[in-house]
């Protein structure tokens, strides 16, 4: 029983740590934090507009979720 408790407190853990750290980001974007976290550009306005928890460019982002693609920089 208590390996259960252990895992479902490390998981809750996870999650809460998780949650804060999106939260930290979105206050971070909307603080006019404008630039891209991996390449340095500026962030599009309308992509800042339509998700403003964003922390990459769209090329930069793309690049993020597909893993296997090689960077360009």
């Amino acid at each position: 029983m208590a390996d259960a408790i252990d895992t479902a407190t490390d998981y809750e853990q996870a999650r809460v740590t998780d949650r804060i750290s999106a939260i930290q980001n979105s206050v971070a974007a909307q603080n006019d934090d404008i630039y891209c976290e991996e390449c340095g550009d500026e962030i599009e306005e309308a992509r800042r507009e339509a998700m403003p928890s964003a922390t990459r460019c769209v090329l930069c982002q793309d690049i993020f979720e597909r893993p296997g693609r090689v960077r360009r920089f």
